[in-house]
């Protein structure tokens, strides 16, 4: 039995899009711009531990990737493996317009006195 009905499903999933950012995602956004063609959540999560001075895992950045590409702000695409012995296929994220817009707009609103 789901806790949720069709409807209510539809509801959430029809919601406007937030223009501010939770701050966890605003890092993590910020970290796909700055990475650019290396943008990939184990270096994201990388990233983020060193300048966040806390320990941030794989899946907490991969999740928060889902929430930005769900809201249309990330693009996601698989690379092949890398020619090395272990070599992993990566999904690279690629920040869009909309996620730079967003970017602005959250910057704005935190520089914002309450």
């Amino acid at each position: 039995m789901s806790l949720l009905n069709d409807e209510t499903f539809l509801q959430e999933r029809s919601r406007p899009k937030a223009d501010v950012l939770q701050r966890f995602e605003f890092a993590v956004l910020s970290c796909v711009k700055v990475l650019s063609d290396d943008a990939f959540p184990a270096e994201i999560a990388r990233r983020l531990s060193q300048s966040l001075d806390r320990p941030v895992s794989i899946a907490q950045v991969f999740k928060a990737l889902e929430r930005l590409e769900d809201k249309e702000l990330v693009t996601s695409h698989d690379e092949p493996p890398r020619p090395v012995i272990g070599g992993r296929r990566r999904r690279v994220f690629t920040l869009l317009e909309s996620g730079t817009q967003a970017l602005a707009k959250t910057t704005a609103a935190f520089r914002t006195p309450l």
